[in-house]
């Protein structure tokens, strides 16, 4: 007697469950986990090219695939969850970052304090020289906050950008610049056209090899990954979008692949220098140590 050909059971409602939400999250893996299901419950699954009524049978390993079958379900969920969730934290906008407005005079007047005062502190008299280290004095600090430096990058940054380059512009699509400062990282961050927020964090160290950016992370929204994951094809796509090498020069110099400076150290226009000993990173502080130099010979 022919045998009649057997019909495979509806999909389970934890099946139509996926199918939904696949369909929700825009990832087509709806027949995918329809398929390994199949497989998981029957442990056999039907070849449509064979004659009527013929099925391949798992037999002894039924078990083995159905356990696969299952494996697979769970690692295309995760992965799905998973998107979703690096999509939801790219998409919030990160806790400490607080619109601000640059032609606030509050600001304008903190922005230009700090200024004069790291002006101050980098110009100052220190002492004698000493003749065999070329030192004038004892090391002294420099203390910047999270609220100074905000206002200096909304009211001076932009300004300070031109001075350097006539034909530099500020971007219109970059807005309300935010600082925040934890032990690990300095932390900028920025609104963009598309209402989203772009941070960069990294922790300045200085050394004999020179002033350099270190644990770089760049993020959109609350997400945040290392810089170094992004590799030399962010840096091709950043002078290309800008038509500038400098572009992907500023890049290298974020991430740490090249010095801020060969030297830890800032040449003044007396021709004195102020080295940097140390960097310290406080919960909303910033503090250089440094140390005068007199002129090169």
């Amino acid at each position: 007697m022919a045998s009649k050909r057997s019909s495979s059971p509806p999909p389970p409602s934890w099946g139509r469950g996926l199918h939904a939400f696949a369909e929700r999250s825009g990832i087509a893996i709806a027949a995918a986990l329809q398929r390994l299901g199949t497989i998981a419950r029957h442990g056999s699954v039907a070849i449509p090219h064979l004659r009527r009524g013929a099925r391949v049978a798992v037999g002894s390993a039924r078990g083995h695939h159905g356990s696969l079958a299952m494996v697979g379900v769970w690692l295309i969920t995760g992965v799905a969850i998973l998107s979703l969730f690096l999509y939801a934290l790219a998409s919030r906008t990160p806790s400490w970052f607080h619109p601000v407005n640059p032609h606030d005079p509050v600001l304008i007047d903190l922005a230009q304090r700090v200024e004069n005062r790291v002006i101050t502190q980098l110009y100052k008299y220190r002492g004698e020289v000493d003749p065999a280290t070329r030192a004038t004095g004892e090391p002294w600090t420099l203390t910047i906050t999270q609220d100074e430096a905000t206002a200096w990058l909304n009211c001076k940054l932009p300004d300070w950008v031109r001075n350097l380059d006539d034909s530099a512009t500020w971007p219109s699509e970059i807005s309300n610049l935010q600082a925040r400062i934890d032990p690990s990282r300095l932390w900028v961050a920025a609104a963009l056209r598309n209402s989203s927020v772009a941070s960069f964090g990294a922790a300045p160290r200085a050394d004999d090899r020179g002033l350099r950016l270190a644990s770089a992370r760049a993020g959109i929204g609350s997400l945040s990954l290392p810089a170094s994951w992004f590799g030399g094809t962010t840096r091709s796509l950043i002078e290309h979008a800008a038509g500038k090498p400098a572009a992907a020069r500023a890049w290298d110099l974020a991430t740490g692949a090249a010095p801020l400076s060969e030297q830890p150290s800032i040449r003044l226009e007396d021709g004195r220098r102020v080295r940097v000993l140390a960097v310290e990173l406080t919960p909303g502080t910033l503090t250089l140590r440094c140390q005068t130099e007199a002129p090169q010979r």
